[in-house]
């Protein structure tokens, strides 16, 4: 259908304080949002029963011990595939952000523990601009939800990485047009439009 203008666009908070955009028809859309710094992602999906989850972190050294603090054993075990110091806070980065895209979909925020879930990115060689579908495992029982099956991707862009998180459905395992930010296929930053993961 047509673009709504954004100034048109009506966010409320459920009771669990989780945001959504209320629909033309009244229906309620989930939503996500981040920021890191300057920057801000905003993710929306057009079917109220499909979750989704969006985050951005800036790339930046990480205090000693944050790894071991949060991170899943096989999480630890990707971060010695580092290459360089880059590559490594890269990788920090993009698992603790795909951590939190999860629990935003999950409408948890960080109430239970992060290793929950495992997500391997794969962060080696990874164009500025450019979508990486990443693996996302969870255990169901630690969060105490029927296990609600996910696909992840990141990207990395002006120092900062982005991961977004949706709902798959049993008919429809890929990323369909469906799922938007804001905008049919793209999601805002604060410098602009950036193209969303093809299909598939």
């Amino acid at each position: 259908g047509e673009r709504r203008p954004l100034d048109e666009l009506v966010i409320a908070a459920r009771p669990s304080h989780a945001p959504y955009l209320a629909g033309e028809a009244g229906e309620e859309l989930n939503l996500s949002l981040s920021h890191a710094g300057a920057r801000a992602v905003c993710a929306v999906i057009d079917h109220p029963s499909r979750a989704i989850g969006v985050d951005i972190e800036q790339i930046e050294r990480r205090p000693q011990g944050f790894a071991q603090e949060f991170f899943t054993d096989r999480e630890m075990d990707s971060l010695r595939t580092a290459k360089d110091p880059f590559t490594y806070d890269l990788l920090i980065a993009g698992i603790w952000s795909a951590k939190e895209a999860v629990f935003k979909a999950f409408q948890v925020g960080l109430s239970v523990s992060t290793k929950a879930i495992t997500c391997l990115c794969d962060a080696s060689d990874l164009p500025q601009g450019t979508w990486r579908q990443f693996e996302i495992q969870i255990e169901a029982h630690r969060l105490l939800r029927q296990e609600v099956p996910l696909q992840g991707w990141l990207r990395c862009e002006d120092g900062c990485v982005i991961t977004l998180v949706v709902q798959e459905t049993p008919q429809e395992r890929y990323y369909d047009e469906r799922i938007r930010l804001l905008h049919p296929g793209f999601i805002e930053t604060e410098g602009g439009w950036a193209g969303l993961p093809e299909r598939g």
